[in-house]
C-alpha cells in the first residue's frame, strides 16, 4: 500500500512473519481517520480476534482470519497518523494489545498475542520512533510482550564535552514457551543517526552485548514477586533481576530473593560486585 503523500509500503500478514520499515510523513491523506476512530477499530478487531480463536473454545476460522485482516488495516492506520505517538490507544490496550511509550514520547512499543500458538504463545508488533524528519516503524521486530520501557540518559563518551548526552531505552519483554516455561529479558535502544540501533553497552563476564534474558518456571514464582522481573532504575543507571536456579522441583528455573544488579559506569552497565 502506498499513500500520495508520504513514502509507506506497508505489508501485513497474520500468519508470517516479516521484518520491513514504514517511514511516515509528517501529514496525513484525505482519507486519514482520527487517533479515537483507529483506537477503536484496533480494539474491535483484537477482540474479534480473541473471541474466534482455539483459545475462546469457540474457534471459528474465517472470522478469526477477517479479524486479523482487519485488524492489520487497523495498524496501517494507525502508523499513518501524524500524531500517533501521542494517541493514547486506551480501548486497544483494554483489549488486550501491549502499548508502551517512553518518557520523552519519542519510542513507543506496541505488542500482542496473535493468538495462533498452543500453550507457546505467538507475540509480535512493532516499534515506532522519531526520526530526524518523521516517525518510523519497524513491524514485526518482537516476539515477546512488552510490558515496560524506561529511559536512562548517559554521558556521550564520543567527545569531551560534559553536556552533550544520549538517550537509551530499556524495553523489557515477557515470553511464554508453556503454561510453566516463561522468560524476560531487557534490550537497549538507541535514536541515532536517523535510525533504530542496538548498542552493545552490556559488559558481561564473556562479552558485550544489548540484551540481558532468563527463563524460568511460572510456578516458583511467589506472591511477593510483582512483573516484571526486571527492575530499571533510571536515577541509579541499573538493571536488577533475579538469579535463577535449577532445581529437582523446578527443573526450568526457580526465581529466588536473590538478585543481580548491572549498573552503568565507565562507558558500560557493569556486574555489581557484593
Amino acid at each position: 500500500m502506498k499513500s500520495n503523500n508520504s513514502k509507506s509500503y506497508i505489508y501485513l500478514s497474520s500468519r508470517t512473519v516479516v521484518t520491513f520499515i514504514v517511514c511516515i510523513g509528517t501529514t496525513q491523506s484525505a482519507f486519514a481517520v482520527t487517533c479515537q476512530q483507529v483506537d477503536d477499530k484496533l480494539a474491535a478487531s483484537y477482540q474479534s480476534i480473541v473471541d474466534n480463536s482455539h483459545y475462546s473454545g469457540e474457534f471459528n476460522d474465517s472470522k478469526f482470519n477477517s479479524a486479523h485482516a482487519n485488524f492489520d488495516n487497523a495498524l496501517v492506520q494507525y502508523v499513518k497518523l501524524s500524531d500517533s505517538l501521542s494517541c493514547g490507544l486506551s480501548k486497544a490496550q483494554n483489549a488486550g494489545v501491549s502499548v508502551v511509550t517512553s518518557t520523552d514520547n519519542k519510542l513507543r512499543a506496541i505488542s500482542w498475542d496473535m493468538m495462533t500458538g498452543g500453550t507457546l504463545r505467538e507475540f509480535t508488533g512493532l516499534i515506532q520512533y522519531q526520526g530526524s524528519r518523521s516517525y518510523k516503524t519497524k513491524f514485526d521486530i518482537l516476539n515477546e510482550d512488552v510490558i515496560s520501557l524506561n529511559t536512562i540518559i548517559i554521558p556521550d563518551s564520543s567527545d569531551n564535552s560534559t553536556t552533550n548526552h544520549r538517550t537509551l531505552y530499556l524495553m523489557s519483554g515477557f515470553s511464554v514457551g508453556s503454561s510453566i516455561m516463561h522468560g524476560q529479558n531487557v534490550h537497549i535502544y538507541e535514536i541515532a543517526n536517523n535510525g533504530l540501533n542496538q548498542p552493545n553497552l552490556i559488559q558481561t563476564a564473556s562479552r558485550k552485548t544489548n540484551y540481558l534474558g532468563f527463563g524460568y518456571d511460572a510456578s516458583s514464582l511467589n506472591e511477593n514477586m510483582s512483573s516484571p522481573l526486571i527492575k530499571i532504575d533510571s536515577s541509579e543507571k541499573s538493571i536488577t533481576f533475579p538469579i535463577i536456579i535449577n532445581t529437582k522441583t523446578y527443573p526450568f528455573g526457580k526465581v529466588t530473593n536473590r538478585s543481580i544488579k548491572y549498573r552503568y559506569e565507565n562507558k558500560f552497565f557493569r556486574k555489581v560486585i557484593p
